[in-house]
């Protein structure tokens, strides 16, 4: 609801109006009276052409003897400031939520109230999920980003420049439509939503520009069409580029200045690799509480030589279990679970020796050793069935990492089994002359494919690894699959191997079913052997890139750069890519996919007329453009809706030379801009392009 306006005249004789919107504000609308210089804008003056983001600021000038408190708010969109010139919307943006001195005494004084853009208050928005699997598409993206700022924007516009091939980029397809990114590329690090929009510019070697109530994607070295959208980014008309000569403008001022800004010859680039903390959300041994029920064990009770099983049962954080009280084998929380409840409880064991001296006994250790492990118990104490209700078919379920692409690459499945036979407390390998098996069923799934054995699969499905013990009486553990020619160096266990001609993207979570599929080799027989259940140790999930992939930089960092022939170097600041291209990387949150696959230097560039890299792209951008000096001009001219970002600029004083614009003050009440331009484009004479 409206709750201020201010209109004044500009030295045209137009009529402009600040219109002031409050959150549930109801009431009448008061009319604020201007001072000098009513309404003020200051663009960001970045002089480096490629810079992701211009947003603006704004100051409004009232006499007033009122504090007018209620235009600031912690809320950075608590006031919405509007500039209009009759129905044209030319600037948007909220009330910046801060203090403000004023004399005390109520008298008439000089108000000023500084204004954010709208696009600017996403520094205060942090990204949040918008998708159940995790990837958006970047037309949604965008449209969530502009949403966002909420600042009511008439138009967007967007170059024509890249497509997904040559033939799609000739029907004016939408890319955005056909580029996913993975949403914990944003979430993962907690982004704000301005950073968010940067990576999506950067990416594509864009600035967006916050213009005169409308967003400008500009790209520096494109002199084509332009996509012209509704704020909604739904329907499109498509405008090109207009020639402006200042001269026709005509000047507000005196004010006129040139500067040379430096050249580069060495550009480096820093594509992020974002990847995940861990690959599995571990419970982690060094945070979990204890629930307070322990059990010990020892194979003897006297002598020397004694080996010892001590448990400590533990309160699961992350992992789903599967629990159910020990006397009435009713369901109960994991929580709760001790040495004697049936089915699956978590805990930490230590093993160690020691030896008997009368009734005490004198450990060897001096430190407990803790392993967590998962135990599972399918007969009681007395060897009792469960009784009550049917125990489900997993014994845990583990969630992993969250919303990445999957490639290149393999898991690994390992850990141990401890098969406690005859051992009502579940605690020794025994009889030890006895030699032992366990198939141990596994479901594993990423994003909507599963793991059945062989390959992954559109359905769900279950497969088994094989535990089996190298010695008698021992442990047992997975059956090795990894063979020598796999390019996974270092990896062991069970080996799932990961596509390597297009990514599998989402979740992963891995359920490990309970088994009753232990026995003993059929050479060591079975007798008479109870089985009481079974002890799960280090249950470890694993990842490996494929070897031959090269991390570059920190933290797997991929980098480029050009290579300098020169004597001398001048070296633009690293650039960072957070949105990036793929170049064998592994699994992934922060590259780009096309069309289901990875983005590679298969984007089709109607600049350069091939497939390009968008990191190497912007390097040769930036070394063509500036492997010599650049003018940035600066001059005071008449306000005018003729120029706009993807305006080509010239003047009479320098024929051969065409400008951009970079940014600007415009004073909306003296109808006046200092507007800054920098060169771009070859040398070519004004009376050429009319």
């Amino acid at each position: 609801m409206q709750r201020y306006r201010l209109p004044f005249f500009n030295y045209a004789g137009e009529s402009l109006e600040i219109k002031f919107y409050m959150e549930d504000y109801i009431g009448e609308i008061e009319t604020l009276t201007g001072a000098p210089s009513a309404f003020v804008v200051t663009g960001t003056d970045e002089e480096f052409v490629y810079e992701p983001v211009r947003t603006s600021t704004a100051s409004v000038s009232i006499v007033t003897d009122s504090l007018l408190n209620d235009l600031f708010s912690v809320n950075s969109h608590h006031v919405a400031v509007k500039l209009y010139r009759g129905n044209k919307l030319l600037w948007t943006g909220y009330v910046e939520p801060e203090v403000f001195t004023q004399a005390y005494v109520p008298i008439a004084d000089k108000l000023s109230i500084n204004c954010i853009s709208a696009i600017g208050t996403l520094e205060n928005i942090q990204y949040e999920k918008q998708t159940e699997n995790g990837f958006i598409t970047s037309i949604n993206l965008l449209r969530y980003i502009i949403r966002s700022a909420n600042g009511g924007y008439e138009k967007i516009y967007i170059p024509y420049v890249y497509g997904s091939s040559e033939v799609n980029y000739s029907t004016k397809k939408n890319i955005f439509d056909e580029i996913t990114l993975a949403e914990e590329n944003f979430t993962s690090e907690g982004m704000m939503l301005d950073e968010v929009l940067e990576y999506f510019c950067r990416f594509f070697n864009w600035t967006l520009y916050d213009y005169e109530g409308s967003l400008y994607f500009v790209d520096a070295d494109w002199k084509g069409e332009y996509f012209s959208y509704g704020e909604d980014l739904v329907t499109y008309e498509m405008v090109t580029p207009n020639t402006v000569l200042l001269q026709d403008i005509g000047f507000g001022g005196s004010d006129h200045t040139i500067d040379v800004l430096p050249g580069y010859n060495k550009v480096t680039v820093k594509a992020i690799n974002n990847v995940f903390d861990e690959l599995v959300e571990n419970e982690d041994l060094e945070t979990l509480k204890e629930n307070g029920y322990q059990s010990v064990s020892y194979d003897k009770l006297s002598g020397d030589d004694v080996k010892v099983v001590r448990k400590r049962f533990l309160i699961p954080e992350k992992w789903e279990l599967d629990s159910y009280d020990g006397d009435t084998g009713e369901k109960q929380d994991p929580k709760d679970a001790m040495n004697n409840s049936f089915g699956s409880a978590l805990l930490k064991i230590s093993e160690y020796g020691g030896k008997w001296e009368r009734s005490d006994f004198i450990p060897d250790i001096s430190d407990y050793s803790w392993t967590l492990a998962v135990q599972d118990r399918v007969k009681g104490q007395q060897f009792q069935e469960k009784p009550g209700e049917a125990m489900s078919k997993d014994l845990v379920a583990i969630k992993g990492a969250k919303g990445a692409a999957w490639m290149n690459g393999a898991l690994s499945i390992d850990g141990s089994i401890i098969v406690p036979w005859d051992d009502a407390n579940l605690a020794f390998c025994k009889p030890s002359g006895k030699s032992g098996y366990a198939d141990i069923t596994y479901v594993l799934r990423i994003g909507d494919k599963y793991w059945n054995g062989s390959s992954w699969v559109d359905s769900e499905a279950e497969f088994k690894i094989r535990y089996e013990n190298e010695s008698a009486g021992s442990p047992l553990t997975v059956k090795n699959t990894k063979s020598p020619d796999m390019p996974y160096s270092g990896l062991s266990g069970y080996i799932i191997k990961l596509p390597d001609n297009a990514p599998i993207i989402g979740d992963l979570a891995l359920k490990i079913r309970r088994t009753s599929e232990i026995g003993f080799t059929p050479e060591s027989g079975a007798g008479s052997i109870k089985f009481y259940g079974y002890i799960y140790k280090n249950p470890n999930l694993n990842y490996k890139k494929k070897d031959g992939v090269v991390d570059e930089g920190e933290n797997g960092d991929r980098v480029y750069e050009n290579v300098v022939n020169e004597k001398f170097m001048s070296e633009l600041d690293e650039i960072e890519f957070g949105i990036s291209s793929y170049n064998e990387d592994g699994a992934t949150y922060s590259k780009a996919l096309l069309n289901g696959n990875f983005l590679t230097n298969n984007l089709y560039s109607a600049i350069e007329g091939t497939l390009v890299r968008p990191e190497e792209a912007l390097i040769r951008r930036i070394i063509n453009r500036y492997r010599v000096t650049k003018i940035k001009l600066t001059q005071v001219l008449k306000n005018s809706d003729l120029i706009h970002p993807f305006t080509v600029l010239y003047d009479n004083s320098m024929v051969s030379k065409k400008f951009m614009l970079l940014s600007g003050v415009w004073d909306y009440e003296q109808n006046t801009v200092t507007l800054s331009m920098i060169e771009n484009g070859d040398k070519v004479r004004y009376k050429n392009h009319k």
